[in-house]
């Protein structure tokens, strides 16, 4: 996920879901940890696309 997501955020090619739903052996306490990773992935998209368009100006 480290490696290959950035890559897809800033391609504009990953939008975050899981397959169907979350099987059910599935932790809680493994669910939230990939909501949170999702989350730091996308807002750290956002600060280097923010980034670039600033550039741009």
């Amino acid at each position: 996920m480290e490696r290959k997501v950035p890559f897809m955020l800033d391609s504009g090619g990953w939008i975050p879901s899981v397959d169907h739903s979350v099987p059910h052996d599935v932790s809680l306490g493994n669910y939230r940890y990939y909501l949170d990773l999702t989350r730091e992935y996308m807002s750290q998209a956002a600060s280097r696309r923010e980034r670039s368009n600033a550039s741009e100006w």
